[in-house]
């Protein structure tokens, strides 16, 4: 033996996997043009499987893994939220586990917009939506200026619709 250790391999859904790859591919092209968000999108590896199994999981149990955490999150604050989540599903046949719900629920709680993506097309749906909102930092500054000119109303309107959607 060389003394290297074997390095854990990750074995995904071959279709959720496939359909990730398109959601990324999609990103790749669409957020060029959303230079804020760019850098703040990342993926997990929460759907992967280690091999090793439960060896495996200890040793990554201890470097902060959480069950349920969703595929793809998006650190920018768009229509009142705070960050986005999406967890990617195969169009079919896919089961949501009691983790990913308290994920989700969880990050709802605390101003997500938190999501499931049965698929490409449902997963680009979501997304596209999300990247169309203004962010949160401009409508908190709209805000902020109706208070400053005393149109409180609008400013309550405003503040109204960023706390309704969390």
């Amino acid at each position: 033996m060389s003394g290297k250790r074997k390095q854990p391999r990750y074995v995904i859904d071959p279709l959720e996997e496939e359909e990730q790859k398109d959601v990324v591919k999609y990103l790749d092209r669409l957020l060029p043009a959303y230079p804020a968000i760019h850098p703040l999108f990342f993926v997990t590896l929460n759907g992967a499987k280690l091999q090793g199994g439960g060896k495996a999981m200890n040793k990554i149990k201890p470097q902060g893994f959480v069950a349920g955490v969703h595929d793809l999150i998006f650190l920018h604050g768009r229509g009142g939220f705070f960050y986005m989540t999406l967890e990617m599903k195969q169009k079919t046949d896919y089961k949501i586990s009691e983790n990913q719900l308290e994920f989700q629920a969880a990050a709802k709680k605390n101003g997500g917009y938190s999501i499931f993506g049965r698929g490409f097309g449902e997963a680009k749906e979501h997304i596209d939506h999300y990247v169309s909102m203004p962010t949160t930092q401009e409508l908190l500054i709209r805000a902020v200026c109706e208070l400053e000119r005393k149109n409180y109303d609008k400013a309550l309107k405003i503040l109204h619709g960023i706390t309704n959607q969390w």
